[in-house]
């Protein structure tokens, strides 16, 4: 059955990039939903600081394209994203792809210090193992996973074999993990995955 629609699951809405990813999904004619998943007490807060990211950041959405926004009051590294059982069944259902934009960015945490945001990236993965429509799983992963390589080499589009190419942050490391642990399940499972290797971000040039 082909579908008429492409529900996108975002994380990291109200960060920098993330509003920016969310401003662009939602002008895509063929998206016609994108729910965010963030910290909040109730899913109106979680709305209400998905409006005020993209106000910050001067994302200006049409009422047309802002009615295509859901916001979940979530915790990713919860079971179920701490969210309610038929809430969870309804995105296995709906959704056809996830993109998994959150992380902290702090180059002074040890690796173990990430393993809580490592655990929600593969409560997204598994997501996308369960839906209902073959739901591809996008990384905002980072060039701090293969920065450090051999000198005057091209860093091939693939993933790394050797974790030393990640240097020694914690940071990088961690997204070195999360990229293997993608190469194993679309290896294995038959996974659709991308990676998206983020390099530094600045100012937007319209605003």
């Amino acid at each position: 059955m082909k579908l008429t629609r492409d529900l996108q699951l975002l994380t990291g809405a109200t960060g920098s990039l993330g509003a920016h990813l969310l401003g662009q999904l939602v002008d895509l004619a063929m998206v016609s939903k994108v729910i965010c998943l963030s910290r909040a007490t109730s899913h109106a807060e979680s709305l209400l600081r998905v409006r005020e990211s993209l106000e910050k950041r001067k994302v200006t959405l049409p009422e047309t394209s802002f009615a295509k926004i859901v916001s979940l009051a979530a915790d990713i590294n919860a079971d179920r994203f701490g969210l309610a059982q038929t809430d969870y069944d309804d995105l296995s259902a709906e959704v056809t792809g996830v993109i998994c934009n959150h992380w902290p960015v702090n180059f002074n945490l040890s690796l173990g210090s990430f393993q809580p945001h490592i655990r929600g990236a593969m409560n997204l993965l598994n997501l996308t193992q369960k839906a209902a429509h073959d739901a591809r799983f996008y990384f905002s992963s980072s060039v701090g996973t293969s920065q450090n390589g051999p000198p005057g080499v091209p860093v091939e589009e693939t993933f790394s074999r050797d974790p030393v190419t990640a240097g020694g942050m914690g940071y990088g490391q961690s997204k070195w993990v999360v990229e293997k642990i993608m190469e194993r399940v679309a290896e294995q499972k038959g996974a659709k995955v991308g990676v998206m290797r983020i390099g530094q971000l600045v100012g937007d040039s319209q605003k």
